[in-house]
């Protein structure tokens, strides 16, 4: 595999790991506005009502490595958008596609078991097989 392509991979999953991470720390309020992901780095736009403390920072990078460090089953399913929402799927969902959903799951081990995921999102891209790969990232 393309090496860029590799670690734009890492990257993308990790954007996965901070919204769930994120909405732990702070609550659901925080909502993804936007990500740019590229071998190289990810940077993360999202809303939250006031500045996150050091405090709040630190739980938040925790909380992604210790779901990094426990090399964590990455999986995706195509479901009908219903199923999709109801299972708790968040995040945009491409104009073209209303009938069906594609979600990342992070923490199942196969697509039937997406309900299992402990962080499920709609998603576009390409990501890791387990989140064990994504270490070696300069996050």
């Amino acid at each position: 595999m393309d090496p860029r392509r590799n670690a734009t991979q890492k990257n993308h999953t990790a954007t996965h790991l901070l919204q769930w991470a994120l909405q732990q720390v702070l609550g659901q309020a925080v909502h993804q506005q936007g990500s740019l992901v590229g071998p190289d780095y990810l940077r993360f736009d999202f809303t939250c009502p006031k500045a996150l403390t050091a405090g709040q920072i630190e739980d938040v990078e925790r909380l992604v490595r210790e779901k990094i460090d426990q090399a964590l089953p990455v999986t995706c399913a195509v479901l009908p958008i219903d199923r999709a929402k109801k299972l708790g799927g968040h995040g945009p969902v491409r104009r073209e596609i209303r009938q069906r959903g594609r979600v990342l799951g992070i923490g199942a081990d196969h697509p039937d078991r997406i309900g299992e995921a402990f962080s499920r999102e709609f998603l576009r891209g390409t990501h890791v097989d387990n989140t064990g790969a994504i270490a070696d990232s300069p996050l």
